[in-house]
C-alpha cells in the first residue's frame, strides 16, 4: 500500500507552463517530477526546461509515453545537450529517467544537433 505523507502530494488544475512558473517563482524544490501533459515535440521540451528550474540536486525527471516519437525526440535532445542531467537505465521502456548530476553551465549559444 503506498501511503502519501499529508502535505507532500497536491494537485493544481494549472497547465504545466503555468504551475511551473509559479513554481519557480515560489522557489520551491523538488526531488521527482514525473511529466505526462501534451506529448507534441515543443510542448514535452518546455515541461522538461521548466520542470529543471525547480528539480533540486540528485532530483530525477521522468517523462512518460517514449513510445511516442515526440517524446523521443525530447530524449534525444536531452541526452546531447544537457549535460547536467544523466540518463538513468530502467527496465521500463515506456519512459525516459534523468537525474540531475550538476548545474545549467552551458554557455548562451549552446546547442548540440540531435
Amino acid at each position: 500500500m503506498l501511503r502519501i505523507q499529508p502535505g507532500i502530494f497536491s494537485f493544481r488544475p494549472e497547465n504545466s507552463i503555468q504551475g511551473l512558473t509559479r513554481l519557480a517563482r515560489e522557489q520551491r524544490r523538488f526531488g521527482v517530477i514525473f511529466i505526462d501533459g501534451s506529448h507534441r515535440f515543443d510542448d514535452a521540451l518546455i515541461d522538461f526546461s521548466l520542470a529543471s528550474t525547480v528539480c533540486e540536486s540528485g532530483a530525477h525527471i521522468i517523462l512518460d509515453d517514449l513510445w511516442m516519437p515526440s517524446v523521443q525526440r525530447c530524449v534525444l535532445f536531452i541526452r546531447r545537450n544537457r549535460a547536467d542531467f544523466a540518463e538513468i537505465l530502467t527496465p521500463i521502456s515506456n519512459i525516459g529517467v534523468f537525474r540531475k548530476i550538476a548545474d545549467d553551465k552551458r554557455p548562451w549559444d549552446h546547442f548540440v544537433p540531435f
